[in-house]
């Protein structure tokens, strides 16, 4: 999605973890693709996607506000009320401008989608129901099902964050829902 926004910027992804991701389609986009926050803060970001588990939000947003002042905080914002004041604290006290929201909003599907809602007359939409039945281990076909993001309390998962993307979506497509 940045690609296609910004055809000439110079786009580097931190990729910290070793869980399977196809990367060809990166490369391909002239995605650059280093190990480490610090390899990522040497080229001088301008603007920095936070979208690595939520329980790392708050220290990654706290070594990357040192080099970058904009970013979009991919929700959950953090695993905790704690970390969420202080992730507020350091946005303050440094002057950040940070929009959170859910990346995938920003792929095509979705947005095809609000498009064709968004020309319907008001009131045309009735209902909408948004959910998904697929069992964990099929999400991540090379990854241990416990040892996802989603199944594993200490990096920010859960049920009802999960979820939360489903609550985003709706949201999104047409207002606030009336019930979850």
């Amino acid at each position: 999605c940045l690609r296609k926004l910004y055809p000439s910027a110079r786009i580097t992804m931190v990729k910290r973890s070793t869980s399977f991701q196809p990367l060809e389609q990166l490369s391909d986009s002239d995605i650059a693709i280093v190990s480490s926050l610090k390899a990522g803060i040497s080229v001088r970001p301008e603007f920095v996607v936070i979208a690595s588990p939520a329980t790392m939000h708050l220290n990654d947003l706290d070594e990357l506000s040192h080099a970058c002042d904009k970013f979009l905080l991919e929700k959950p914002i953090a695993s905790s009320a704690v970390d969420g004041h202080r992730i507020q604290q350091i946005e303050s006290e440094r002057n950040l401008n940070i929009r959170v929201g859910h990346h995938l909003r920003f792929s095509e599907t979705p947005q095809k989608f609000h498009e064709l809602i968004s020309a319907k007359p008001n009131g045309e939409i009735l209902s909408l129901s948004l959910s998904y039945g697929q069992h964990l281990r099929y999400w991540r076909p090379l990854v241990s099902a416990q040892d996802s993001v989603t199944a594993r309390r200490d990096l920010g998962g859960g049920v009802l964050r999960e979820l939360s993307h489903e609550i985003d979506a709706m949201s999104f497509l047409l207002g606030r829902p009336s019930r979850v």
